[in-house]
């Protein structure tokens, strides 16, 4: 094993001086010497040896670009894996082969320590041995060296050239690009916030929009305070509350409401009637001062303008059979104005206009669909409650009952029984002995929507009675009846008493057998407020 190895060794030994012989020979590719070249003024022309020294260039210019042209071919030698040297010919960029052709790469030479095919604009000619690159200058030397120890004097040139002044650089591109970089993303955050205020700006004036529609509805529901005459009656009976909690509160929306100049500025476009009503306000707060101090009547107004020619007629009436058609469209339409009311104060809240727009649309559609409808009969009004009330007044009179229908045939003297009257007559009787009893229980009570329910009833039912027996009386039928009421309330009340007694009697006595004395108290507790209860019904029935 030792013998070979050694003899390994004597031959790559041999082998080194083959090929050294072969390119430093009479066959070898000898390297052509550089072209003479007359420099214009400014460009700099270097000599890079083989031997592996470095060679510096004058100070180039900060900011000023140059552009480096190797040229020429060289011998250079390198260290075999095993020992010994081997020698070869290259020029800046490629070295020759096993045929001396010039196609092997290479990165021998260094521009500050970087191979020129690391610079910017890196351009090759095989051909003519020529390859050129831009650097940038930094205001300092450039040095350059080929990485080679070759015993002779060969050399590669380089030639220095600036560029006028302007030409884009490395350093120069990669500050545009990120300068362009930097516009890009700020032109982007300007774009978003742009986009984000008209956003807010979208939304403030929807809630504006929102607000001041509430407000006009406001004015609407009070727009008798347009009324001079109003005006003037309303501080004659006011008179007192405009000078303390309600002419303060008004005084206190007028400063709420000029002190949004934002708001008063729309107002004036959108809804100068809001202005306008606030204006009056103050101005009855104004006058009642004076006349609290200065009691001067108020001259009256001039009189009103005659009144409008009356509407043509309606195309349709309301008859027994269309009521009901009427009265399910004002129905609708009260419940598209409630629509319209509770969108509008979600609008306020959320302000999200996209949320409610369809619902707003679908209310205000139907309230203009109801409004027209209801004119085709007769009923022109701008509020649910007008248009009820209209509606009240042209409905056509009810149909008369049995009773008045009864009334109707007796006077024509058909012969006809007046029983069915006098019946009639006997249970309005009964009922108003009820309804009295009622309300005085609704009197001790302190119950004031029930009392005047029961006042109501009691004036329909006596109206109703005393036309009755009027009628009777003069038709000569006696209407004379005793009222068995109290004496059927006693003996009721007698026999409640007694079965309430002989009940408690007869749970004490069980309870007591038992030795549950607790219970016993209890019981008879429980039928103290029973008999209590009793007496009660007894006092309200004889008040």
């Amino acid at each position: 094993m030792v013998s070979l190895l050694i003899l390994s060794i004597i031959c790559g030994s041999i082998a080194t001086a083959i090929m050294a012989y072969q390119h430093i020979g009479p066959f070898a590719p000898q390297p052509c010497p550089p072209p003479p070249v007359v420099l214009p003024p400014g460009v700099e022309r270097l000599e890079i040896p083989a031997s592996g020294l470095e060679v510096f260039s004058s100070v180039l210019s900060v900011g000023r670009v140059y552009e480096l042209m190797f040229q020429g071919t060289c011998s250079m030698s390198g260290s075999r894996l095993f020992g010994g040297v081997f020698y070869f010919t290259a020029d800046s960029a490629y070295s020759t082969d096993s045929v001396s052709n010039f196609s092997v790469p290479h990165s021998l030479l260094l521009v500050d320590q970087r191979s020129i095919r690391e610079l910017d604009h890196y351009q090759e000619d095989r051909a003519l041995h020529e390859y050129r690159t831009r650097i940038e200058g930094c205001g300092k030397r450039v040095f350059f060296r080929l990485k080679s120890s070759a015993p002779d004097k060969s050399f590669l040139t380089v030639v220095i050239t600036p560029l006028p002044w302007g030409t884009i650089g490395p350093t120069a591109a990669k500050r545009a690009e990120a300068d362009k970089l930097a516009r890009e993303k700020a032109a982007a955050a300007q774009a978003a916030a742009a986009q984000a205020r008209q956003h807010e700006e979208q939304l403030r004036l929807a809630a504006q929009a929102s607000l001041i529609a509430q407000m006009k509805r406001y004015v609407h529901l009070h727009r008798n305070f347009f009324d001079a005459e109003f005006r003037r009656e309303y501080i004659w009976k006011s008179g007192p509350s405009l000078l303390s909690e309600l002419g303060q509160a008004w005084t206190k929306e007028y400063n709420a409401l000029f002190d949004n100049h934002e708001l008063v500025a729309a107002l004036k476009t959108a809804g100068p009637e809001v202005l306008e009503f606030h204006e009056h306000r103050l101005a009855m707060i104004a006058e009642a001062e004076r006349a609290a101090v200065i009691p001067v009547k108020i001259p009256a107004p001039p009189p009103p303008p005659p009144a409008p020619a009356p509407p043509p007629l309606p195309k349709r009436q309301i008859t027994a059979t269309t009521m009901g058609h009427v009265s399910n469209c004002i129905r609708q339409l009260f419940e598209f104005t409630e629509m319209y009311d509770r969108e509008s104060q979600a609008l306020a809240l959320d302000k999200n206009p996209r949320a409610h727009e369809e619902k707003l649309a679908r209310a205000i559609a139907g309230m203009a669909f109801c409004y027209k409808h209801l004119r085709r009969f007769g009923i022109d009004a701008d509020a649910p409650e007008s248009a009820e009330m209209q509606f009240f007044r042209l409905c056509p009179p009810p149909a008369p009952t049995v009773y008045e229908e009864l009334i109707r045939k007796l006077k024509k003297r058909k012969a006809v029984p007046p029983d069915a009257l006098c019946e009639r007559l006997e249970d309005l009787h009964r009922e108003k002995i009820i309804l009295q009893a009622r309300r005085r229980a609704s009197i001790r009570r302190d119950d004031d929507c029930e009392r005047n329910k029961l006042d109501q009833r009691l004036a329909e039912v006596r109206v109703e009675a005393t036309e009755i027996k009027a009628f009777l009386e003069a038709i000569n039928v006696p209407v004379d009846f005793k009222d068995h009421n109290q004496r059927e309330q006693e003996l009721s009340l007698e026999e409640k008493l007694l079965r309430l007694r002989d009940g408690r009697k007869r749970v004490i006595d069980y309870l007591t057998a038992e030795g549950d004395e607790q219970a016993v108290e209890q019981v008879g507790a429980l039928y103290a407020q029973e008999q209590a209860k009793l007496f009660e019904q007894d006092s309200d029935s004889t008040y």
